[in-house]
């Protein structure tokens, strides 16, 4: 429950738009991801893909677009791949880009996921596909 807290702080913290505030809380949350294993932090992140504040909704979108990159397909398939291509395919309308761009990433995860000779080419084709 605590961490819970302290997760919807920091991702409320993060979409502020006081520089300092946002930069720290942006800091705090990528330090999640670097030092926590992806699928505990993907569960915790899930039901904020879903908030009615959008900024909130992309700081959960980034941050769980960078703990799907650090996963394998066996991680993905442990979590829910059509958990994971809803939570993409939901924030792929959203309003705001950062959300946009991190569903892209997160579609671009899985893909490379089970195409990995095929990797170069997909980020290279996200890349090129309009917003």
């Amino acid at each position: 429950m605590a961490f819970d807290n302290l997760l919807l702080q920091l991702l409320l913290k993060a979409s502020q738009d006081k520089g300092f505030v946002c930069e720290e809380a942006d800091r705090a949350l990528n330090a999640m991801v670097k030092s926590m294993t992806p699928l505990p932090l993907l569960n915790k992140l899930r039901p904020y893909v879903s908030h009615s504040n959008p900024r909130v909704r992309a700081k959960a979108a980034i941050t769980i677009s960078n703990s799907v990159s650090k996963m394998g397909l066996e991680g993905m398939n442990e979590f829910g791949l059509v958990l994971l291509v809803q939570m993409a395919a939901d924030l792929l309308n959203d309003r705001l880009p950062e959300a946009r761009e991190a569903a892209r990433n997160i579609v671009t995860c899985i893909y490379e996921a089970y195409n990995p000779k095929r990797g170069t080419e997909a980020g290279i084709m996200a890349k090129l596909l309009p917003n």
